[in-house]
C-alpha cells in the first residue's frame, strides 16, 4: 500500500511537468503562428491578431490539435475537468471537423457528474450534455470519432440502472 501511494506520488509529478512542456510546446506554436503573421507578442496584447497573410506549414494546425487534446487529457487525469474542457475545446476550434475533442468533452461531463454525485449533489444535466458531445463527436464532418457509439451505448446503460435504482 505504501509502495502504491509512492507511484501515485510519481504518477501526479510526471502529470504535473508533462502539463508544463505542453503548456510550453502550445506557446512556442503560438508564437510561431503570431510571427508568421508579422505581429509580436507586444502588439497581440494591444490589438486582435488578423488572419495569416501567408498560409501556415502544413502539419502547425494537425499539431496544435493534438497538443491541445493530450494537454485535456492530462488535465482530465489529474481531475482539473475546466482546464481539460478548455484544452478540448481549444482543439475543437483548431479543427471543428474532427470528433476526438468532442467525444473527450462528453468524458469530462461523464466524470464531472460522478464526482458531484459522489459528493452529495446530484447534476442532472451532465449525461444530457455527455450525450450531446458524443453526438456531435459522431457527426463531425472531417474525421467522425466512431469510439463515441459506444460511450453512448454506455451512457445508456448507466441511466437505466439509475432509474431502475430509485
Amino acid at each position: 500500500n505504501k509502495k502504491v501511494e509512492e507511484y501515485e506520488g510519481f504518477l501526479k509529478i510526471f502529470i504535473k511537468d508533462a502539463v508544463v512542456l505542453y503548456d510550453y510546446l502550445l506557446n512556442r506554436y503560438h508564437e510561431f503562428i503570431l510571427e508568421a503573421q508579422g505581429h509580436s507578442i507586444s502588439q497581440t496584447q494591444q490589438s486582435q491578431v488578423s488572419l495569416p497573410k501567408h498560409p501556415l506549414p502544413s502539419g502547425v494546425i494537425p499539431t496544435l490539435h493534438k497538443l491541445y487534446i493530450h494537454l485535456g487529457d492530462l488535465h482530465r487525469y489529474s481531475s482539473n475537468f475546466n482546464a481539460a474542457e478548455t484544452a478540448y475545446l481549444n482543439a475543437a476550434l483548431i479543427a471543428p471537423g474532427k470528433g476526438n475533442p468532442y467525444n473527450q468533452l462528453a468524458v469530462v461531463a461523464q466524470l464531472k457528474d460522478a464526482a458531484s454525485s459522489s459528493g452529495g449533489k446530484l447534476a442532472h444535466s451532465l449525461p444530457a450534455v455527455a450525450l450531446y458531445w458524443y453526438c456531435r463527436s459522431l457527426l463531425a464532418k472531417n474525421d467522425p470519432f466512431l469510439t463515441a457509439k459506444s460511450n453512448i451505448e454506455r451512457l445508456f446503460m448507466s441511466n437505466r440502472s439509475w432509474i431502475t435504482s430509485q
